[in-house]
């Protein structure tokens, strides 16, 4: 929308590895600062997000913030060390929570669609309540790293990327899919990439979908969508096909370790050339015990049956 922001201050900022590509490192006192324009300025709803990685988290730092005076829309760390989202002036338009570890990158988020306001951190919603209101107006500047016109104590120091700013609140699977977003397009999320291999925008030897980092056998795609660790041997996925005990044609399908956010979907085939797989309607199940989840195939009456455990990232 033509938005371009400007880097000033006198801190030690400088461009750095981000989430995607490069990054901005907030050193204060340094800031952000982007013009005010109608497309910073919604009234009905909005979504503002970025990537983070902070030094610390200190008191009254701001990851962005509209509105000089605390009078429009802010992503910041309150007095008492919250985690905020704030929308002035709107009914019910503040949320807060703890905020997340410092020195490691964490995706945040917050959305008001005039009824609800919710924050995310990292792709899940920590909070949300009822709120109400039509969003105020300023003509000030949207700082990021910073609050319009204040002193030192409100800078930001470490790294933000990615900053976005949407006219109308995002859905909880659309703040998931920017969570998630992949930009070498390999199936793979930035945030696993650059959590184990350093780099979110490139493909080494090492770190491309296809490649098998610890030697088990389970690429790091499959590892990625199975929530697993690619350098760890004993992180593996693994499924188990047993007679069930006093059932006639009954077959146990025992498979572990489950990851937050996945779909498991048991599927079978009786002719492996035909690549066809369909889902389990027979059944019995799930059973969990800790980490492990048994599902029992009550008609296991073919000749050939061949099982596989479908996973689903959010």
């Amino acid at each position: 929308n033509g938005n371009t922001g400007t880097v000033s201050g006198s801190g030690s900022w400088y461009w750095t590895d981000g989430m995607i590509g490069s990054a901005l490192y907030f050193g204060a006192p340094s800031q952000v600062a982007v013009s005010n324009s109608f497309s910073l300025n919604p009234v009905q709803g909005i979504t503002v997000s970025a990537w983070v990685n902070a030094d610390d988290w200190p008191n009254n730092q701001r990851i962005l913030e509209k509105g000089k005076s605390n009078n429009q829309y802010a992503l910041f760390v309150n007095p008492s060390g919250q985690l905020a989202f704030a929308i002035y002036s709107v009914t019910n338009g503040m949320l807060v929570t703890s905020p997340p570890s410092g020195g490691s990158w964490h995706h945040i988020a917050g959305t008001y669609d005039g009824s609800l306001i919710s924050l995310y951190v990292d792709g899940q919603i920590v909070t949300q309540q009822t709120a109400s209101g039509q969003m105020p107006v300023t003509a000030d500047p949207l700082a990021i790293g910073f609050r319009p016109g204040a002193n030192i104590f409100h800078y930001f120091n470490g790294i933000i990327d990615d900053v976005r700013i949407y006219g109308s609140a995002l859905s909880a699977a659309g703040i998931t899919q920017v969570y998630n977003a992949d930009s070498v397009g390999d199936g793979i999320a930035n945030w696993w990439r650059l959590q184990y291999f350093g780099s979110s925008s490139t493909t080494s030897s090492t770190s491309c979908a296809t490649c098998d980092a610890d030697g088990t056998g389970q690429n790091n795609l499959f590892k990625y969508v199975a929530g697993l660790n690619p350098f760890d041997p004993t992180s593996v996925f693994v499924l188990r096909i047993a007679a069930a005990t006093n059932q006639s044609n009954a077959m146990n399908l025992t498979f572990s370790p489950l990851a937050t956010g996945r779909t498991y979907e048991a599927q079978f085939t009786t002719d492996l050339l035909s690549g066809t797989y369909i889902n389990l309607s027979s059944f019995s199940g799930p059973v969990t015990n800790g980490n492990k989840v048994t599902i029992t195939d009550l008609n296991a009456t073919a000749s050939n049956k061949f099982y596989r455990i479908h996973i689903s990232t959010p």
